[in-house]
């Protein structure tokens, strides 16, 4: 069943207008008590347990916009450069999909000098001046090798380099874990997991070695089902939950280098290609993610040299921490979701 508005619009609505919501609260509290001053009518205590609540309630939204404003301050460099005519991105998976929104947004909204696209389909529109093609089959670690240390030459002769980089290429079989062939689950590893290893190895290693003053943005393009797999979608999702921790523990070993900025994308459904098949449930809950605007978030957030986790739609914030619940409530979650009965079981 779809709807008109899900839970990410009342969230959005909240956080938009969460300054009046704090006046109200404020008000609800304090003009009642500056009423029965004026009156001289008080009969308990001015913080009786009904004023009290309104004021507990203020002090807690008062921290937690502290705890926002801080995290905010923290994951956005005092200073970066934004994008703009001087920067390279390198994209892979970008003729379609998320990834071509991406492209779009670096050339047109943020005017980024160059961009290059990794891809095993060939192009069926004409590009920009600014984006330059290369056709490659990210499942073979010999010509990914080849066409990285390639494209990495040849930007140092140009006397220039990366500084964003998005890993997004991605494909996804279904089908349980005994009907898989093992020619699938290699690839899925292979373009989803393993080629995001060898990319991110040789570009972070070039730029510490001849551009470690310089900024570099890297950005992993993961799944919430890296957190929480369906079934039938197991190999998957493991890959996905494979690039998380990757992401994760190199953001922690790069944490010194302040000129490298991290950022992990975990979307749920998307209004792409990939998962036209899948016909969405509970979508007030969890609805489609509009690949166009996350493209723009993406790339807004690079701009400004942001890290951290962006997750959409909203249950995506909290769905690792089922995983900690009680098993009975992890299975009764999964069965509110519907997650385990929109995925076919493909021989």
């Amino acid at each position: 069943m779809h709807y008109p508005f899900s839970i990410d619009t009342l969230v959005l609505l909240g956080v938009q207008n969460r300054y009046w919501g704090y006046g109200i609260v404020f008000l609800l509290w304090y003009v009642p008590v500056l009423v029965r001053l004026f009156i001289r009518l008080l009969t308990v205590s001015i913080y009786s347990r009904f004023q009290l609540t309104y004021v507990l309630l203020y002090v807690a939204c008062t921290i937690a916009e502290i705890v926002s404003i801080l995290n905010e301050i923290f994951k956005v460099p005092a200073e970066w450069k934004l994008l703009g005519k001087d920067d390279v991105a390198l994209v892979t998976g970008g003729l379609a999909g998320l990834g071509l929104e991406v492209v779009k947004s670096l050339v047109y909204d943020h005017q980024v000098g160059k961009v290059i696209i990794f891809d095993i389909q060939q192009p069926r529109f004409k590009f920009d001046s600014r984006v330059e093609f290369c056709c490659c089959d990210i499942a073979s670690h010999s010509a990914l090798k080849s066409r990285v240390d390639a494209t990495l030459r040849l930007l140092r002769n140009e006397n220039t380099h990366i500084s964003v980089l998005v890993n997004n290429a991605g494909v996804c079989y279904s089908g349980s874990l005994l009907n898989m062939s093992e020619e699938a689950i290699n690839k899925l590893f292979n373009v989803n997991t393993f080629a995001m290893i060898e990319i991110v190895r040789r570009v972070v290693r070039n730029h510490l070695k001849f551009h470690k003053n310089s900024q570099l943005s890297l950005v992993t393009v993961s799944s919430i089902l890296g957190a929480l797999g369906p079934k039938n979608l197991l190999v998957y999702s493991a890959s996905k939950a494979a690039i998380t921790q990757i992401h994760e523990c190199l953001t922690a070993e790069l944490h010194h280098h302040r000129k490298i900025s991290m950022l992990l994308v975990t979307p749920g459904q998307l209004t792409t290609e990939m998962f036209k098949d899948i016909s969405p449930s509970r979508t007030f809950f969890a609805p489609l993610v509009n690949h166009i605007a996350l493209a723009k978030c993406i790339v807004e957030k690079v701009s400004r040299g942001e890290s951290g986790t962006l997750s959409e739609p909203f249950y995506a914030n909290f769905l690792p921490s089922v995983k900690v619940l009680p098993l009975v409530v992890q299975y009764w979650c999964r069965w509110f979701s519907q997650m385990d009965k929109k995925i076919p079981d493909i021989p």
